[in-house]
């Protein structure tokens, strides 16, 4: 069961004791402190005290249990837990004086994370800031470094904060980041009491969601004396965790067992030879697959059994011959290490493979936050409980009751197809003809081998790793089944759901989404017919719904509405904009109504035959806390996560928008100067939104969502839907209002407020801007990124992928202003450029009505210029997104996909009111005026794409004869990205109001330029071939290195703070190459040998004695092939070109030509090259700025030697990075080898000139085995 616990907090002011006097800020502290304890309802169970000042003796007297960190006065932190009895308190982490990371336990129950903070109040922000940052480090290491029985995210962070909310400080930025990531909430933010004498709210109670008490939702302030204290405490209560059951798991096919070699064979053989006695082909797979999922589990189970009847014959020989004791000791912990070591290589592999495709990666991480919220407590009806059963049984009885089959009318459903006439081409041809393998195959090859398996446990990986095996059966099962439905039974349909919280109230069943996980066979069935229907959806559903139709875009539904309100507006027009939304929609449509509706469009019979059988027999479990429930029947609904459900009901709701569109009584409302051109009703999926004149049309609207409510059984959700007025004293008619049933009526929205739709905001006026309030959400985002160290590849990722994509969606209707343009690019360069550990900018949002925003940067490290920063990686750049040429290429996308409207199957309602504003030469939307000037201004320069840009001609002849649509002529228009590269990589400056200059070449530095001509560096290849090495951080020490953004720009024609000379225009070649203190610490002639060693010395190199010195001598001769390096013979001074063509000899040399000009030496010494450049920069980092970056970045070693390098450590990364390299190739051979279905002998040939290929590659001896680290190194 759960339990409360009642929290206060209070800056003391003065909590200190004076020996000279009993009655001392001390004393009257504590009894303020005990009277509140007494007085207050409900009584405190933890209280956090803030300003000490020193450390009481009196404290352990009067607080038995407690915890505290202060040092000296003006600080001082104690949490005190006031129930010993009851609850421990657990100390984890203090900043003296500051702050203090606890946990609070409850027998046999989860711990709670809780962080007292006590804030400086100096106005010193070098102080402040410094605080900030630890406080930083303290939250991320907890989070980072999971301990066993010890929370891992603070649940509860109270204290005074000496900042007020949202005030952009760093510290703010911080809490703000943290709270954000982990689902936590001011408590006191909404009724925003003052806790401080001078009206501010300095202390404050942030609680995570799922942990706030119902009846106590936002924080209490007490009044107190002020002559106790100028602050005032502030309680709380909140619900402490119950300790999670342990059930037994329900079985998943592992990575490792789908991916094994030995059990693919035995699968293969299982499958190749099943004998098919069975009645029926759908019988025939289910003991097929039933003998598979035996077998596997089997093979799993017995690969355990195995490891553990191992580790018992150690011990039991251990006891019984005392002198082979230690050994088996010895080998039962390596035993025991096996399966941590192997897990450990393979998350180093996944994240070396995986880290730098950061759009699945990080989207891993993001996904997994929200769906491992654990389900603590629930609301069912007027009760609140912890307790696993009830919680149970509520989930059950809830979707028992949403799946329940409900009475609706099939007459009125039929009255209302009526009104949607279909035109069958021919595309509905073929239909329902059998399966053919190439549908089942494509169907698989489109399954994601890490999704969640269904209530089978099998997952997608077996399938695609057993494709040519599966194939042939599951084609033929499904022509079975097509033919006879009757055959499926509930097994092959069971789903299993998880809920996953929305918004609103976490504590409500409702306000979370049930995403049902299905057989892998299942959905592969699925997906195949939903291929089918996808075929003819664009001829069967109206233009203006674009949700889940091919080519069709959620922007198109935000045009129509900004082009209609702004058409309003400009002639003082009425309207009445509402947006409805349905309860639970994809999960109440009934099955018949989908029958009744796939009868009418023209499917045939069979097909219709087996996905009503698919949908109407099939049950479900709920996992809650990885326990399943009972099994329940689902008898309406589409499930959410069945690849043909959003198609199923797009088809469904067409017909409220077909009734809509044909009732003559709903005259809808204008959108251009043409009487005759209006818009009724828009959809996105079942965001449904109607446009009438007055509430008399509004209401006949609504009927028809009546009807289709009746059709359907589905219902809507009035108290969430919306109305918009315009001009509403135009509206003559709102006394029909009154009229309307109080549990009917739709909340109009207020002249200050908006309405979200569709991710934009609406109101009266029109378009609500919120970039300014989108930007903030991007600086919280790009501060929470900063705190873990990523590539630039991953940076590059985050900011265009997760960071910029909303703003960029925003910016499709709404307009940057120059300052926040420059502000968004001083936060990426920020985030691009500064260490992790950096200063992040702040943001200083002005009021709404303002809507301007600004940061202020307090890190300026400008490491690398704009215009080269918009350059992809590949060309030296970082590939970021030119703001404003991205909006101009979504102004273009859109007026082009305009231009093709005369060919396409969806045109929404505002390119038809373009077309007649164009033909009659009266353009009246300010929309279109702008988006047909900026295609004018670049359509030049994307020229080369004419075949896919339409000329304007076709739409401006009038009266043109219609065309019948054939899908098989229409190009499709260019797509957003390419008319962004085109633009970009074109962009010249036309005017002081764009931003850059012309940067289609690199921009080099004076150095790099002279080195191109003297030595014909190929700088066009270069960073092409920087790409391609395989160790992040020396990848990305090259990348900088070269692009010249190392943070040591600053020292041009400066004296070296190393040695002491001069360095010239080039620090980069100075400190990496020239530096004498450098050369010494690389030690030139052991790091020779290395590089021998290591890059196939009987290969090009070769290493002579010179008897007399005893030292050795490294040489290279370059391959007599080389094309890519032909220097002048007379400036190359390393290499000498004789006339006959043929190379002398000459010493390799540590200098900048010799480590990069030459690409093509070996792949492996460019990758030992990029691990040495990296170690020096590590090197200078300590010597130039007192850094020691390895403890953030690296974890080779936790101090650097300050003469020399490492070889120990150079080598160590080198071999792993082969290792890492080899299980690459491995598991790509793997899976080659699975999808060609190689026989035993062509694996054993292929791999045999794979593995050579790769020893090739990596300067490996054939001989020699492959490099292993033992004991594997953390990376």
């Amino acid at each position: 069961m759960s339990s409360k616990i009642n929290f206060i907090t209070w800056n003391c002011r003065g909590f200190t004791e004076n020996p000279n006097n009993q009655h001392n800020s001390y004393q009257k502290a504590v009894d303020t402190l005990q009277l509140l304890i007494s007085k207050l309802p409900p009584r405190p169970t933890i209280s956090i005290l803030t300003e000490l000042n020193s450390s009481p003796l009196q404290l352990k007297h009067d607080f038995p249990d407690h915890i505290i960190s202060v040092t000296k006065r003006g600080n001082g932190v104690i949490i005190i837990n006031h129930n010993p009895n009851t609850l421990k308190l657990k100390h984890i982490s203090t900043i003296d004086g500051r702050a203090i990371l606890a946990d609070v336990i409850f027998p046999n129950q989860l711990p709670i994370g809780i962080l007292g903070i006590y804030a400086p109040a100096s106005n010193n922000t070098i102080k402040k800031n410094s605080y900030a940052t630890s406080l930083q480090t303290l939250l991320h290491n907890h989070s980072t470094n999971p301990i066993p029985n010890q929370s891992q995210h603070v649940s509860i962070i109270a204290g005074d904060f000496n900042c007020i909310h949202n005030d952009n400080s760093l510290l703010d930025d911080i809490i703000q980041s943290y709270t954000y990531q982990h689902h936590l909430i001011d408590q006191g933010e909404f009724k925003n009491t003052p806790t401080h004498t001078h009206g501010n709210r300095l202390d404050r109670i942030y609680t995570q969601y799922n942990r706030i008490d119902p009846e106590n939702i936002y924080t209490q302030v007490h009044q107190i004396p002020s002559s106790l204290s100028d602050h005032n405490p502030i309680s709380t209560t909140i619900s402490s965790p119950f300790q999670i059951n342990k059930h037994k798991k329900r079985w998943i096919l592992s990575p490792g067992t789908a991916n094994d070699h030995e059990a693919i064979n035995i699968i293969n053989h299982l499958i190749t030879n099943h004998n098919n006695t069975s009645i029926n082909q759908f019988t025939n797979w289910s003991k097929v697959k039933s003998k598979i999922i035996k077998t596997l589990k089997n093979y799993q189970y017995n690969k355990d059994k195995q490891t553990q009847r191992a580790k018992q014959i150690l011990l039991e020989k251990a006891a019984k011959f005392k002198h082979l004791e230690e050994q088996c000791i010895a080998e039962y912990n390596i035993i025991c290490n096996k399966n941590k070591l192997h897990q450990n290589h393979t998350n180093i592999l996944k994240k070396h493979i995986n880290g730098e495709i950061p759009s699945k990666y990080l989207s891993a991480i993001l996904n997994k936050r929200s769906k491992d919220a654990k389900i603590e407590s629930i609301q069912y009806g007027n009760i609140i409980t912890s307790d696993p059963d009830q919680i149970e049984n509520a989930f059950v009885e809830f979707y028992t009751n949403l799946y329940s089959l409900q009475i609706c009318c099939p007459i009125t459903h039929q009255l209302m197809l009526n009104t949607w006439p279909i035109i069958k081409n021919e595309y509905w041809n073929g239909l329902d003809s059998p399966f053919i393998q190439e549908e089942v195959e494509a169907a698989i090859k489109t399954c994601n081998p890490n999704k969640s398996p269904g209530p089978d446990g099998v997952t997608n990986a077996f399938y695609i790793n057993h494709l040519n095996q599966v194939k042939p059966i599951l084609t033929t099962l499904f022509n079975d089944i097509l033919e006879n439905p009757h055959h499926i039974t509930t097994e092959f349909t069971e789903g299993l759901i998880h809920t996953i919280y929305k918004k609103g109230n976490p504590l409500l069943i409702s306000n979370r989404r049930p995403i049902t996980l299905l057989n892998t066979d299942y959905k592969i069935l699925s997906k195949v017919i939903n291929a089918r229907l996808l075929r003819i959806l664009p001829f069967i559903i109206n233009n203006n719904q674009t949700g889940f139709v091919p080519h069709r875009f959620i922007i198109d539904n935000i045009i129509n509405i900004n082009e209609l309100i702004n058409y309003l507006k400009s002639k003082n027009l009425p309207g009445i904009i509402t947006l409805f939304d349905f309860f639970k929609a994809f999960d109440s449509i009934s099955h018949d109504s989908i029958k009744r509706t796939l009868i009418h469009i023209g499917i045939p019979i069979k097909l219709i035959n087996l996905i009503h059988k698919l949908l109407s027999d099939s049950q479900a479990k709920i996992s809650i806390n990885g326990k399943t429930t009972r099994k329940f029947d689902i008898k309406r609904g589409v499930k959410q996560g069945d690849p043909i459900s959003a198609t199923l009901f797009v088809i469904v709701i067409e017909i409220l928008a077909r009734t809509i569109n044909a009732d003559n009584s709903i005259i809808g409302l204008p959108i251009s100067p043409n009487p005759q051109i209006k818009i009724k009703f828009t959809q996105f999926a079942d965001d449904s939104t109607t446009y009438n004149i007055n509430y008399e049309q509004q209401q006949q609207s609504i009927k028809h969502f009546d009807n289709f409510c009746a059709s359907t059984s589905s219902s809507l959700n009035f108290d969430k839907s919306a109305i918009i007025e315009i001009n509403p004293h135009k509206i003559t008619d709102k006394h029909i209002i009154n009229n309307i049933p109080q549990s009917k009526r739709i909340p109009i929205t207020k002249k200050d407020q908006s309405e979200r739709v569709l991710g934009y905001f609406f109101n009266h006026n029109g378009l609500h801007r919120k970039l300014p309030e989108t930007m903030k959400t991007l600086f919280k985002s790009l501060v929470l990124w900063k705190t873990s160290g990523t590539t630039l590849k991953t940076k590059t990722t985050i900011i265009n992928t997760y960071s910029l994509s909303p703003i960029t969606y925003l910016s499709y209707l709404e307009e940057f202003t120059k300052d926040e343009e420059i502000q968004i690019n001083k936060l990426i360069s920020w985030f691009m450029n500064s260490p992790a550990n950096s200063e992040s900018p702040t943001l200083n949002t002005n009021s709404i009505e303002n809507n301007t925003s600004t940061i202020h940067s307090r890190a300026k490290i400008p490491l690398m210029c704009y215009d080269r920063s918009l350059k992809p990686l590949k060309e030296g750049g970082w590939g970021m997104w030119n703001i404003q040429l991205r909006q101009v290429a979504q102004k273009i996308w859109i007026y082009n996909r305009f231009l093709q409207m005369h060919k396409s199957a969806n045109n929404s309602i505002y390119m038809i009111s373009w077309m007649d504003q164009i033909i009659n030469k009266s353009i009246s939307s300010p929309y279109l005026i702008k988006i047909k000037k900026e295609w004018e201004n670049y359509a030049t320069q994307i020229g080369h794409l004419k075949d896919k840009v339409q000329i304007l001609q076709p739409i401006l002849t009038k009266n043109q004869p219609s065309q019948t649509l054939n899908t098989n002529n229409i190009s499709l228009p260019p797509t957003l990205k390419e008319i962004y590269s085109t633009i970009l990589n074109n962009h010249q400056c036309k005017s002081k109001d764009y931003i850059g200059k012309k940067y289609s070449d690199l921009l080099l530095t004076s150095h790099q330029q002279s080195i191109q001509l003297l030595w014909k560096y190929t700088y066009d290849q270069l960073f092409v071939k920087i790409q391609k090495l395989k160790d992040p951080k020396g990848r990305d020490t090259m990348q900088r290195f070269h692009a010249r953004c190392l943070p040591i720009n600053h020292l041009h024609n400066k004296v070296c703070p190393i040695c002491n000379n001069e360095m010239n225009n080039d620090p980069y070649g100075h400190l990496f190459f020239n530096c004498q203190h450098t050369i010494n610490f690389i030690n030139h002639d052991k790091l020779k040998y290395f590089i021998y060693k290591n890059c196939n010395g009987n290969k090009n190199w070769s290493l002579t004695k010179n008897q007399t010195t005893k030292l050795y001598t490294l040489i290279y001769k370059p391959q007599t092939n080389n094309k890519a390096f032909k220097p002048d013979p007379t400036i190359n001074i390393n290499f000498h070109f004789a006339e006959n063509a043929q190379y002398k000899k000459y010493r390799f040399n540590w200098n900048y030509i010799n480590t990069n000009l030459d690409l093509v030496r070996t792949h492996a010494y460019w990758n030992i090259i990029s691990l040495v450049i990296h170690q020096i920069w590590i090197w200078l980092c300590k010597s130039l700025f007192d850094i020691n970056i390895t403890q953030s970045i690296d974890n080779w070693n936790n101090q650097i030697n300050n003469t020399t390098l490492d070889y120990d450590i150079l080598k160590s990364k080198w071999h792993k990075l082969i290792r890492l390299e080899y299980s690459r190739t491995l598991s790509n051979f793997n899976q080659y080898s699975i999808k060609n279905n190689l026989t035993k002998t062509q694996k054993e040939t292929q791999w045999s000139e794979t593995i050579k290929k790769f020893k090739k590659e990596w300067s490996i001896n054939t001989n020699e085995p492959i490099p292993t680290i033992t004991p594997p190194i953390n990376y």
